[in-house]
């Protein structure tokens, strides 16, 4: 994605309706062209579930005290999937018809390429907010 973040403006819309394209084929099931909530879940359930327990297993790892139980450790990470699957569907279903189409994808797409982009910026060395006067 980095070089994405470095592209003119036009370069990543195109690249995100692209992005967006092959996505949808990815997670769209039943061949409509659109996105469910239930397609949406079960493409995440395969692709970002692990990454999470990951994410929450490093965030325990050396933990002073009592750690959560394996049922309790389930519920944790079942509370954290079912935020994550919400988060995605807001940021994508633009017109809150409970479907995702190409268009809201590519958009979705479009403006997180583009908040990677003004956050690269704002880190990077050579921005004006991160210089040191000499």
């Amino acid at each position: 994605y980095m070089a994405l973040l470095q592209d003119e403006p036009i370069k990543v819309q195109t690249d995100a309706y692209e992005h967006a394209a092959s996505l949808l084929l990815a997670i769209d099931a039943d061949g409509d062209e659109l996105i469910s909530p239930s397609e949406l879940r079960t493409f995440m359930q395969s692709s970002v579930r692990p990454s999470l327990a990951r994410r929450l297993a490093a965030a325990l790892d050396g933990t002073v005290g009592q750690l959560p139980s394996e049922s309790q450790q389930r519920a944790i990470d079942e509370e954290l999937f079912d935020a994550a699957v919400r988060n995605a569907w807001t940021f994508q279903d633009l017109d809150r018809d409970n479907r995702i189409s190409q268009r809201e994808l590519a958009q979705a797409v479009r403006r997180w390429l583009l908040s990677l982009r003004r956050y690269v910026t704002a880190k990077s060395p050579r921005s004006p907010k991160n210089k040191v006067e000499s």
